[in-house]
């Protein structure tokens, strides 16, 4: 008998000694746990979503994709689909000169065009060039400022002859006082 009751308080030591460490880590357990849980709900989310979709995927051809690099880093590129997607690229180091400290400056340079159509049918095409003055596209497409009438133009130019015309005065009025005090006596 007293071999089971020895037992039995160490089973039960145990279990109580158990129990108290299962509540420690919880208290400090890893605060990543809960990203960890994000990220599956995020995923469960986004693979419903896929199964809603009812549309078919269309698989869109690579038709063409050529691409050449050379060792001093330039590069060619060209690639065209089989929605009517072209593009074509060509990507260069230019020199800019040297700098106060007589180190050689370059600028990465691409230039190239690519083209597609829009869903009512409309070509569009853009050419292009990145360099040291930034990204600048061309295209008939893009919205241009509008050229203003002849009307507005000779207002314009009647403000700025007026405006012109006050400031001469001002500037007399100021370098000369005794000029401003004649005019006031006349009022």
């Amino acid at each position: 008998k007293m071999k089971y009751s020895i037992i039995l308080i160490v089973a039960f030591i145990g279990a109580n000694y158990a129990e108290r460490k299962y509540e420690e880590r919880e208290r400090y357990q890893d605060p990543t746990y809960p990203a960890q849980q994000n990220e599956f709900s995020q995923r469960q989310y986004y693979e419903g979503q896929q199964r809603k979709s009812a549309e078919p995927i269309t698989v869109i051809p690579i038709l063409k994709h050529d691409k050449k690099q050379s060792l001093d880093g330039s590069y060619q590129t060209e690639y065209e689909t089989g929605n009517n997607i072209y593009a074509e690229e060509i990507g260069y180091l230019k020199d800019l000169g040297k700098n106060e400290k007589g180190e050689q400056i370059r600028a990465q340079v691409q230039q190239g065009s690519y083209s597609y159509y829009t869903p009512e049918g409309e070509l569009i095409e853009v050419k292009y060039i990145a360099d040291e003055q930034g990204f600048r596209p061309v295209g008939k497409h893009f919205p241009t400022e509008p050229t203003p009438s002849k009307e507005i133009i000779e207002s314009l130019k009647l403000i700025y002859d007026g405006n012109q015309k006050r400031n001469e005065y001002n500037e007399k009025e100021r370098l000369n006082p005794q000029n401003g005090q004649q005019n006031e006596r006349r009022y």
